[in-house]
């Protein structure tokens, strides 16, 4: 669930209220509470029907027949009920119709003077006083914090802050983590946070994985739309890529890669061969997710992955120079590819998904680059214990226990 408030310095344009519809859509709102309308109430019941019938929608106009705030939300995906309506905030109760979370979330638009502001300090004061649910604060609170909230002008004053700290220390709101812009208001030469996303502990304590976003500035707006995602429990988060060895069983798998490997070129000339083969490998996950897609949808994991058992590296007092030459000459290839075979096919060289399964049953196609690769790679960690095991038995005493396969150290506590 995603919801978000945005100062738009107008809606009476068609291209602001275009602007509008696609944001929605594309960010997935479930309630927006756009600022500084300026809506007639015969033009918000145009708009209503023009452009937001989709979403429910509450408008209200002031004193001087025009609208300070315009809240839409998708009543498919959640239920709102509005609480309080001032003229600088909407109080309202949201529920989500899928999992039944229910969150408090008060859409702010503070006023200029500092008098008015303590008017909707007080109101959201009294609110706070009975809070018993998770409660979001978001909007234009006009007002820094502190005077690291602004960049340029006059200096920001104990006098202009005073009310917003006490608010803070009285409520025990702070802000919400967030992204994007640090700044979110500016005038060409000025650069000020006024814009927030605050919640009281109780918010934190149920829900760690929120944060705010601050998006850039559009051209001829100052102000940054904020947008706030809230994961509800249970809602499905994006998996990395993992091969599955079953799709090497897939009678197109080696067609798959070599068409890909065949026709993908990485230049020479850029980075080094560990790179080469990282980039070839990066794309060519998308090749094989639509392999996946198309022939293993649904299919679940039923394998639990073995434990790594690594082989014991072996520690002796003396090599001959023969014995040391061979520990560090350079991997043949054969020695490189029967290596990589000795490796468990549910283990992998790296972080990247991809299995030793993978490289075994590609390895006409992609060894060439996989050897060229291969003192930055993994396996010359296998390779290098490999050759140690080889030479342990000239430099291990008989009565060792530690490092030995086969005896443990716990050997010596039972021989004693």
């Amino acid at each position: 669930m995603t919801i978000g408030a945005w100062n738009i310095r107008g809606l009476n344009k068609g291209l602001k209220q275009k602007e509008v519809v696609d944001l929605i859509l594309r960010e997935r709102l479930s309630a927006f509470c756009i600022l500084e309308t300026k809506l007639t109430t015969e033009y918000y019941h145009s708009l209503k029907t023009s452009r937001f019938q989709m979403w429910s929608s509450e408008h209200r106009v002031g004193d001087s027949g025009i609208s300070r705030m315009l809240l839409l939300w998708d009543s498919r995906v959640i239920m709102l009920e509005i609480q309080d309506w001032t003229e600088q905030y909407i109080h309202t109760l949201i529920k989500h119709q899928v999992t039944g979370t229910s969150y408090a979330v008060t859409f702010v638009y503070g006023q200029l003077t500092i008098t008015s502001q303590r008017r909707m300090w007080d109101g959201l004061r009294h609110i706070a006083g009975s809070m018993g649910l998770p409660w979001l604060l978001v909007g234009d609170f006009n007002s820094p914090l502190s005077a690291a909230d602004k960049k340029g002008g006059l200096d920001v004053t104990t006098y202009t802050t005073t009310d917003f700290h006490d608010f803070v220390s009285t409520t025990g709101v702070d802000d919400l983590r967030s992204v994007g812009c640090q700044c979110t208001w500016t005038n060409g030469r000025i650069v000020c946070k006024l814009d927030r996303a605050m919640v009281n502990a109780l918010w934190l304590e149920q829900d760690r994985s929120s944060y705010a976003q601050f998006h850039p500035p559009e051209v001829f707006l100052d102000h940054a739309l904020c947008t706030v995602s809230i994961m509800d429990v249970g809602r499905r988060k994006r998996k990395p890529f993992k091969i599955f060895n079953m799709w090497t069983t897939h009678p197109s798998f080696l067609q798959t890669v070599q068409d890909f490997w065949e026709h993908t070129e990485i230049g020479s000339e850029i980075g080094t061969a560990l790179y080469r083969l990282r980039e070839k490998l990066r794309q060519l996950k998308h090749p094989l997710k639509k392999l996946n897609h198309q022939d293993f949808q649904h299919i679940q994991e039923r394998v639990d992955r073995s434990d790594f058992q690594s082989d014991c590296i072996q520690f002796g007092r003396v090599l001959t120079s023969d014995q040391q030459a061979g520990l560090i000459r350079p991997p043949s290839e054969e020695e490189i590819k029967r290596t990589l075979f000795d490796i468990g096919d549910l283990k992998a060289p790296g972080p990247d998904g991809y299995s030793y399964k993978f490289f075994k049953h590609t390895w006409d196609i992609i060894g060439e680059d996989f050897i060229t690769a291969i003192f930055f790679y993994k396996v010359i960690s296998k390779i290098i214990a490999s050759r140690l095991a080889d030479v342990s038995d000239h430099l291990l005493h008989p009565a060792q226990t530690a490092f030995v396969k086969g005896r443990a150290i716990t050997d010596n506590i039972h021989l004693a």
